[in-house]
């Protein structure tokens, strides 16, 4: 097939990520894969198959909005793609609003669960609107899907987003805690420091490392510094090497107050590690088997955070037998299995 990939950036976020490996994924099975952007550049690298085609210049919120529909509009009219796939809601509703100037299907994607997270209304108007004109409707987890109305969701599928697999598993005997994602409040990571506060006060030689960039970083850096953490906790920033930063690390923790998904949490069970998460209303609970591949705790409670977290920091035996349960269970969310996924759909959609 020839298929167009639509997203506004490739940023280091988890839709850029998930976009970023469906390209190479489907590029190396054959098909002509080209990723459109609405701006310069890529935190990922592509194969040489992959095309990139990059629509910069938009100007102001509403003019630039209409010359994004327009600009899409005759970037898919001149590369007659079999299908689009767009990529979380503003850039999906610009290309259903394309789709009336080409002939493609188009199929959206929902990466954030509308009942936490809000494009905004007029958006929010525009999404109700226009999604029923796409040709397939994908969301990223069963919990995210129930957010929709219910005609949108009889015709919703859920596909979750693709891991690679790692190079190597993770050791998991390093005295280590690791988070990784953006740092925005959503995310959680005031309360995994607070949380780590409390389980390394009694139990010494553990570090915490948070690996992102955002808004809150200097407000984080000050709760280091208020809880005389200087030293054992870091935010290093962003790293293109998320799977090295795993083998590096002891245990994974996923604090996000609210998720889609949560691709690092697949990421770090991929890699062996044993896992953390709240068990925030969508995602983690889709992805962990509390007890057996990973521990959830109440949602946005530090104190049960930091007690699983003491708890694991104690236990070598625990920590190995969770990370080697979750490396089999993160094997359902390879890309290639993903992708095949993928592949059913847009086979069926096409005959249609």
């Amino acid at each position: 097939m020839k298929l167009a990939l639509v997203i506004s950036t490739l940023g280091a976020g988890g839709a850029e990520r998930a976009a970023a490996r469906l390209a190479a994924q489907w590029s190396a099975a054959g098909h002509d894969v080209t990723v459109i952007t609405f701006s310069a550049g890529s935190f990922y690298e592509f194969p040489a198959p992959v095309k990139r085609l990059e629509l910069t210049g938009a100007g102001g919120r509403i003019a630039g909005n209409l010359r994004r529909v327009l600009s899409l509009a005759g970037a898919v009219r001149g590369l007659k793609p079999d299908a689009v796939v767009s990529f979380m809601d503003q850039t999906n509703v610009t290309a259903l609003l394309a789709s009336f100037f080409f002939g493609a299907p188009v199929i959206v994607t929902e990466h954030a669960d509308p009942r936490q997270y809000s494009p905004g209304r007029a958006w929010e108007l525009l999404r109700r609107l226009l999604y029923p004109r796409a040709a397939a409707f994908v969301a990223v987890s069963r919990g995210a899907l129930e957010g929709f109305p219910p005609a949108l969701r009889r015709r919703g599928t859920v596909i979750y987003n693709p891991v690679d697999p790692p190079p190597a598993p993770a050791a998991g005997e390093a005295r280590k805690v690791i988070g990784v994602g953006r740092l925005s409040r959503e995310k959680g990571f005031d309360l995994l420091i607070e949380a780590f506060a409390a389980a390394a006060a009694e139990n010494p030689g553990w570090e915490l490392e948070i690996f992102g960039d955002g808004p809150e970083r200097a407000a984080l850096e000050a709760q280091i510094d208020r809880l005389g953490l200087r030293g054992r906790a870091r935010l290093p920033g962003r790293t293109p090497d998320v799977y090295g930063e795993l083998g590096r690390a002891g245990i994974f923790v996923l604090p996000s107050r609210f998720e889609s998904f949560g691709i690092a949490l697949c990421e770090a069970m991929a890699c062996g590690l044993p896992v953390v998460s709240f068990d925030c209303p969508t995602g983690p609970a889709e992805i962990i088997t509390a007890g057996e591949d990973g521990l959830l705790v109440k949602n946005g409670d530090a104190a049960a955070l930091a007690a699983a977290l003491g708890a694991l920091m104690r236990d070598t035996g625990r920590r190995r037998a969770l990370g080697g349960r979750a490396a089999q269970s993160a094997a359902r969310y390879f890309t290639p299995a993903i992708a095949m996924q993928w592949e059913l759909l847009l086979g069926d959609m096409t005959r249609r």
